[in-house]
């Protein structure tokens, strides 16, 4: 689990799957109870208030990503509105500089992509949990620019 805070209106939480593996993630009633109990600590410790875009992205290998962005400030200190949007089974590339990745982790067997002087990693097999931390401090997580990256880039495996 790890909460990034991007700028001061711009946050975002990595899960595991280990932290979510009891959700059902295509019944959606259960997934917006999970996170109306989940995400109100960290709302309420890093002071996070007012009408909130939750972009919510699932992948298998990696888990859950929440983009939190305030589309607008409240004047009430204790008011959060949310407005969630789901994105299921997206592929979740990883910015990565290859020699960092190649000298501190074991990740291997997985695809790899080179486009416009960066590499860019697609986990398509199970990588180990002490990796993906690693991994997670080494690169920058893309699943915007995906379709792009996958689609002119020179596939590459590691």
């Amino acid at each position: 689990m790890l909460f990034k805070i991007i700028d001061k209106n711009y946050y975002r939480l990595i899960l595991d799957n280990k932290n979510i593996e009891n959700i059902n993630f295509f019944d959606n009633i259960e997934l917006k109870k999970f996170i109306v109990k989940f995400l109100p600590k960290y709302f309420k410790k890093y002071n996070i208030t007012g009408i909130l875009k939750l972009d919510i992205y699932w992948n298998v290998f990696l888990g859950l990503i929440i983009n939190i962005k305030k589309e607008k400030e409240i004047k009430n200190n204790n008011f959060v509105e949310l407005k969630i949007t789901f994105h299921f089974n997206n592929i979740i590339l990883y910015k990565v500089n290859y020699f960092d990745l190649i000298e501190n982790t074991n990740i291997r067997n997985q695809k790899l992509i080179y486009l416009d002087n960066y590499y860019y990693l697609n986990i398509i097999n199970n990588i180990n949990d002490k990796d993906f931390i690693k991994l997670l401090d080494l690169s920058e997580i893309i699943f915007d620019e995906d379709k792009k990256i996958l689609n002119n880039g020179i596939k590459l495996y590691i």
